[in-house]
């Protein structure tokens, strides 16, 4: 990209939309955080409509997904809700596993500088550990069980 050549993409027209906003809709600034964390800084940083679009969908996904969580977990108490390990159902045992393997790996990435490879691994984990898997099973159990 050159801007004496023209091709840039300024950021507030990112965060703001163009005058028309069908063609050029306003993305704010989170999800233009969220391309520029996802943009690997070691090679040519690639932009345009395309992939301003696809950073959007994954970041309202992530997002949806953080809403649905806080949502279902907004009256928890540790005081009181509080579950030992060893009781809880094999599928949250097992979630448990997979949070710590990702939380090691996005440690070593971010320790590593390698913003890109963050935003990759949240956004698998989000979409097929937590919405495609986890949040499936534990629906039931949300919506059925008594609160106790």
């Amino acid at each position: 990209m050159s801007k004496s050549v023209g091709n840039v993409v300024e950021p507030k027209f990112i965060i703001d939309g163009g005058t028309n906003k069908k063609q050029d809709p306003a993305y704010g600034a989170d999800v233009m955080r969220w391309w520029v964390a996802s943009t690997d800084y070691t090679r040519d940083v690639i932009v345009g409509k395309n992939v301003l679009a696809s950073a959007a969908e994954n970041y309202r996904k992530v997002r949806n997904c953080t809403r649905f969580l806080l949502g279902s977990t907004n009256d928890f108490r540790v005081a009181q809700h509080h579950v030992p390990y060893s009781q809880l159902p094999e599928v949250d045992r097992f979630m448990l596993h997979q949070l710590h393997e990702w939380q090691g790996s996005i440690t070593r990435h971010y320790d590593a500088h390698e913003f890109s490879k963050v935003v990759k691994l949240v956004g698998q984990f989000v979409n097929q550990e937590l919405s495609a898997f986890y949040f499936e099973v534990a629906k039931d159990r949300l919506y059925a069980d008594p609160v106790d």
